[in-house]
C-alpha cells in the first residue's frame, strides 16, 4: 500500500499522541504506521484480554489502534485469508471507539473507516448468499455461507436500518439454511421499508420478497390459502410499481416479465395441487399456456387436469410438451398413464357376456402406451414403475419375448 502525505501525517500524529499514553500504545502506533497489522492485533489483543482493569481512555486507545489494524487486514487479501473475521473485528473495535470517545477525538476517523468498509462488506454478503444457494452443498457448507452472510448483513442493517435491500438479502441468507420464520420476517420488513422509504426509481425485483414469503407460507407453514393471497398481493404490487417505471426500458421490462412469470407459476402450482381449486386451476392453466407456450411443465399440468373430461385435448397437450422437450420423460410417462387408465376403465365397464370384446379393446388402448413408456424407459432406465407397466401390458397382450426382456431388466435393477 502506498501512503499519501496526509496519511503519513495522520500516522505520525498518532505516534505522538500515543507516546503520551504509554510505551505499548506508542509501539502499536509505530507498528501500524509500518503496516505490521498482525503484530498490532497480537499486542493489543493480549492487552484487552482483561479490559475491566483499565480506564475507559486506555481501552479507547487500544480499540482504536486494533480497529485500525483489523481495517488494514481487510484491505490485504493474503492477511484476510489468515483473519477471515477481520471485517467483524474491525467493525466491533471501531464501534467501541464511537461509544467510548466522549470527547470525540477519534469518532470521525472511526466512522469514516466503518463507511469505507461498507461496500466490501456488502459485496461479501452478496457472494456468501449466492454461495449458500449453490446446488449440491452439504448442510454444513450452506450454514457456513449463510451465517457469514448474515454476520455482514447484521452490521450493514445496523448502519442502514431503513435499507429494504439489506433485509431482503438477510432473509435470503436465513432461507438458505431453512430458518424460515425469521426469513419471512425479514422479507416482510423489506416490503414495509420499500413502501415507507421508496427508492428514487422503482425496483421491480423487490416483488421476490412476496414470492419468497409465499414459498415459506406454503412449504414451511403448509398454509396454501395465505400463500395464494401473498402471491396475488405481489402481482398487484408488481403492476403498481411497473406503472411508475419507464416502460420502454428493456431491463425493467425484463424484470417485470420474469417476476410476473414466477409469481404466476407459483399461483398455478398452488391451484393445481388442491382439489378445491381445480376448476379455477383449469381456467388459469388454459390462460397460462397461451401466455407461456414454451413452458413444458405448464403443458403437462394442463394436460393432467384435462384428462378426465377432455382426454383428446390432454393428448394434444402432452404431444406439444414432447415436441418442446423430447428429452424429458414426464410427458411420455403421463401420456402412457392416460392410455393405461383408459384401458382399465374399459375393463371395469365390461360385463360377462362381452368380456372378450372389452379385453381386446382394452389391450388395443394400452398398446398405445407402449412407445411412450419405452421412450421414457430410454430416458430413465432406472425407473422401476415404467418397467412394471411395460411388463403388465406385454403380459396382457401375450408378447412373451418383450415381457421376458423387461422382466430381466427389472431383476437386474433389483439386484444392484
Amino acid at each position: 500500500m502506498k501512503f499519501s502525505l496526509s496519511l503519513l501525517a495522520y500516522f505520525g500524529s498518532l505516534s505522538l499522541l500515543f507516546a503520551q499514553r504509554g510505551p505499548l500504545f506508542k509501539q502499536s502506533a509505530i507498528l501500524l504506521e509500518q503496516e505490521k497489522y498482525e503484530a498490532v492485533v497480537e499486542q493489543l489483543s493480549a492487552y484487552l484480554e482483561d479490559e475491566t482493569t483499565y480506564a475507559d481512555k486506555e481501552k479507547l486507545q487500544a480499540y482504536f489502534l486494533r480497529g485500525q489494524a483489523y481495517f488494514g487486514i481487510t484491505e490485504d487479501s493474503y492477511l484476510l485469508g489468515l483473519y477471515p473475521d477481520a471485517f467483524f473485528k474491525a467493525y466491533a473495535d471501531l464501534r467501541q471507539v464511537t461509544k467510548l470517545d466522549e470527547k470525540g477525538r477519534f469518532q470521525s476517523i472511526a466512522f469514516a473507516k466503518i463507511q469505507q468498509m461498507r461496500q466490501a462488506m456488502l459485496n461479501n454478503a452478496l457472494q456468501k448468499v449466492n454461495e449458500a444457494n449453490i446446488p449440491g452443498l452439504t448442510s454444513a457448507q450452506t450454514h457456513e455461507c449463510s451465517n457469514t452472510a448474515q454476520q455482514f448483513l447484521d452490521i450493514l442493517i445496523e448502519m442502514e436500518p431503513r435499507n429494504y435491500l439489506l433485509f431482503d438479502l438477510r432473509g435470503q441468507a436465513k432461507l438458505a439454511r431453512q430458518d424460515s420464520l425469521p426469513a419471512a420476517m425479514d422479507f416482510q420488513n423489506a416490503i414495509r421499508l420499500y413502501k415507507d422509504y421508496p427508492p428514487p426509481q422503482p425496483d421491480l425485483l423487490i416483488t421476490y420478497a412476496y414470492y419468497r414469503t409465499a414459498l415459506i407460507q406454503r412449504i414451511s407453514l403448509e398454509y396454501d390459502e395465505q400463500a395464494l393471497k401473498t402471491i396475488r398481493a405481489g402481482r398487484r404490487f408488481l403492476e403498481q410499481e411497473w406503472n411508475k417505471t419507464d416502460q420502454q426500458n428493456p431491463v425493467q421490462s425484463q424484470h417485470r416479465e420474469k417476476a410476473a412469470k414466477d409469481l404466476t407459476l407459483m399461483e398455478l402450482d398452488i391451484l393445481y395441487s388442491k382439489e378445491a381449486y381445480r376448476a379455477e386451476a383449469l381456467q388459469a392453466l388454459a390462460a397460462a399456456v397461451q401466455k407461456y407456450p414454451n413452458e413444458y411443465t405448464l403443458r403437462c399440468a394442463y394436460a393432467n387436469l384435462l384428462e378426465i373430461r377432455q382426454p383428446d385435448k390432454a393428448v394434444d397437450q402432452y404431444q406439444k410438451a414432447i415436441a418442446l422437450d423430447p428429452g424429458r420423460k414426464m410427458a411420455y410417462h403421463n401420456l402412457a398413464a392416460l392410455y393405461i387408465n383408459q384401458s382399465v376403465e374399459v375393463l371395469q365397464q365390461s360385463k360377462p357376456e362381452n368380456i372378450a370384446e372389452k379385453e381386446q379393446t382394452a389391450n388395443q388402448i394400452s398398446s398405445k402406451a407402449v412407445p411412450y413408456l419405452e421412450r421414457a424407459h430410454q430416458i430413465d432406465p432406472t425407473d422401476k414403475q415404467i418397467i412394471r407397466q411395460l411388463i403388465t401390458i406385454f403380459l396382457r397382450t401375450k408378447q412373451t419375448d418383450r415381457y421376458q426382456l423387461y422382466q430381466n431388466r427389472l431383476a437386474a435393477l433389483s439386484n444392484t
